[in-house]
């Protein structure tokens, strides 16, 4: 008789990393979109869709805040659709959450550079929106320093963290997404102008926009140069 513990265990499998869908090319609308409605329900008006399926639909900003500004909505028919605001979302919402954070993800991914996905913590329209975002910050929409914190400072809520802060609601009642949002919301009042890329502090608003593009630069170059020698290694290697 075989004991239970000399049984060969089956290792689950891996998740797929297929590609659910190929994004189009970014091609952004010259403007804003026109609006006839308040300010607070614009997301439900008509604005230029990126991709849309039965998961998502991801719209191109109005007011990008960066070279490449994406907005994830819930299209018609999904579980999220009804869902005013993130601080709505509850542990019940956690699947149809975590496939329209995939998608979201897989047109970041898409457009091979960094990106930011997630969600302002106090959000200033209706309708759940989540920000997929390339963190250059390099926008002439970036007008007052509260557009620059709010994608840059724990006042953005990256989608992982949203879905931990769920998975911790579920199993724990004193935990509660909107506390957490509460506190990072709280984040922004009196927050230094702080480089994204190497952290350091500007003076003024001015000086940082000017800093920002310098330093992505010189964030590429770095990394480029650490992923480098491998590849000059094996050459020279192959060389000998």
């Amino acid at each position: 008789m075989v004991r239970e513990d000399e049984v060969e265990k089956e290792e689950p499998p891996a998740p797929s990393k297929r590609r659910i869908f190929d994004p189009p090319a970014y091609d952004p609308p010259s403007g804003p979109p026109a609006r006839s409605g308040p300010w607070m329900e614009a997301l439900r008006g008509a604005t230029k869709v990126y991709y849309e399926d039965d998961v998502v639909k991801l719209v191109y900003d109005g007011y990008p805040k960066a070279r490449k500004h994406l907005l994830g909505l819930a299209p018609k028919g999904s579980p999220l659709y009804d869902v005013k605001s993130v601080t709505d979302l509850a542990p019940k919402h956690l699947d149809a959450l975590r496939e329209f954070h995939r998608r979201c993800f897989e047109c970041a991914e898409h457009f091979d550079e960094s990106f930011r996905v997630g969600y302002h913590s106090d959000p200033s329209m209706n309708w759940l929106h989540c920000h997929v975002v390339s963190d250059d910050f390099d926008s002439k929409r970036i007008t007052k320093k509260k557009h620059y914190l709010s994608f840059a400072t724990d006042f953005f809520l990256d989608a992982n963290d949203l879905e931990t802060c769920l998975l911790k609601e579920e199993k724990d009642a004193t935990s509660s997404l909107r506390t957490e949002l509460q506190r990072r919301a709280s984040t922004v009042q009196g927050a230094d102008l702080t480089c994204f890329h190497c952290h350091k502090r500007l003076p003024t608003f001015s000086a940082l926009k000017a800093h920002l593009p310098c330093s992505k630069m010189k964030k590429k170059k770095k990394k480029k140069t650490k992923e480098s020698p491998p590849a000059a290694a094996a050459v020279a290697a192959a060389k000998e």
